[in-house]
């Protein structure tokens, strides 16, 4: 949807694609397709959670009748909300309400149930959505007009890096830690990594959006030890699957890939620092650089952390799934095995060497369209329960 808003409107977030399209332009505040991100970003912000709370639901052996009718619910009200917000806009309260109901399914089959911490941090990154919007209406600064209007404030976009740096960390964390339990690790280990990993999110988030501290001392402890702690994870993974066949081959890629999107901080850190600008005022002050926003370079290495938000989680989830409809082994590799290795490119010839489209663009739509035949494969093989 962001993909044909851009091409309609000639505008574009990147100088390659811009030069695809006659009369293109690179424009990065349109604001048709900057509702339809941030739109995308919701999704985001809330998907993954459902993702990770349905199935710690699961295990706590709810009612079959009432489990089907949450996740009905909360499917209808984000399909609902993405309607309302960016396909045909209403004003408020239709996409509150949207939102609302599937925060509260989400909420509550949080607090019925590796589980209990990651209960926890998806209620965390839900908290932080409404951190954010508290912050919000308390300064009178939104990001949409319709919501401006209704509270008399301005628009303005900064909150959104609040909730972003939850997104880049805490989905791989789920991810890694239930393939971790997979290589049968010590439980005290397990559990202690488990634990230092939440309060250490928990923290970031008080020292970074709560009460802001300078980086450094001690900021970025609380941010260090959880990514030293997924990256322990996912090489563990790795070594324990790395000879093994067919099935746990997306145990392999799927650790491969959780490396990568961490790797994207580190990529986006060195450009910063590179270039000595940040996106917060304590960043700047400790190394005597300056508060930008618009800084091209990070931003082309934001956009593809962002692109790898939107996708790679995705990849996780259909790809488990389609494990279950029982494929065969061959086919199920290749199409992992290719998958990362089109996501892997896809950075390449984004981030790090930036080429001419169509480079790009067949590094996304391959493993872009892998996504969209596992999951219509996991529909149809489960089409009965609708």
């Amino acid at each position: 949807m962001t993909g044909v808003a851009r091409v309609i409107r000639g505008v574009f977030a990147n100088p390659e694609d811009a030069k695809t399209i006659k009369g293109g332009k690179v424009k990065y505040d349109d604001p048709v397709v900057e509702r339809i991100r941030r739109a995308h970003l919701n999704d985001l912000e809330n998907i993954p959670a459902f993702w990770v709370l349905g199935a710690l639901y699961v295990t706590t052996g709810p009612v079959a009748a009432w489990a089907t009718l949450l996740f009905r619910v909360y499917t209808l009200g984000r399909i609902l909300h993405t309607i309302v917000y960016a396909v045909v806009p209403l004003p408020q309260p239709a996409r509150a309400i949207a939102f609302v109901v599937p925060a509260f399914v989400s909420f509550y089959m949080g607090l019925q149930s590796y589980l209990l911490y990651s209960g926890i941090l998806a209620l965390k990154v839900l908290a932080v959505s409404i951190l954010t919007a508290f912050t919000r209406n308390s300064k009178k600064v939104y990001a949409n007009p319709e919501d401006a209007l209704l509270r008399k404030g301005k628009t303005w976009s900064e909150f959104a890096a609040r909730i972003l740096n939850d997104l880049e960390n805490i989905p791989v964390f789920w991810i890694l830690g239930a393939l971790y339990l997979t290589t049968s690790p010590s439980a005290g280990l397990a559990i202690t990594l488990f634990r230092v990993y939440t309060a250490g999110r928990v923290l970031h988030t008080l020292v970074y959006a709560v009460i802001p501290l300078p980086p450094l001392k001690p900021r970025h402890l609380p941010s260090v030890i959880p990514l030293i702690i997924s990256i322990y994870m996912g090489l563990k993974v790795v070594l324990h699957y790395i000879n093994d066949p067919a099935v746990q081959s997306y145990l392999l890629y799927s650790s491969v890939l959780a490396l990568k999107v961490l790797g994207m901080a580190f990529l986006t850190a060195r450009v910063r620092y590179a270039k000595n600008v940040f996106a917060n005022p304590e960043d700047a002050a400790a190394k005597k650089g300056k508060v930008k926003y618009d800084d091209p370079d990070v931003e082309r290495v934001r956009r593809a952390h962002l692109n790898d938000l939107e996708n790679i989680p995705v990849f996780w989830i259909l790809g488990a799934l389609y494990l279950t409809t029982a494929p065969s082994a061959g086919l199920a590799i290749t199409l992992f095995r290719v998958y990362t290795a089109g996501r892997v490119l896809h950075t390449l010839v984004y981030a790090v060497k930036p080429l001419p489209q169509p480079a790009r663009g067949i590094a996304f739509g391959i493993p872009f369209m892998i996504s969209f035949y596992m999951g219509v494969k996991v529909i149809l093989h489960y089409a009965s329960a609708l």
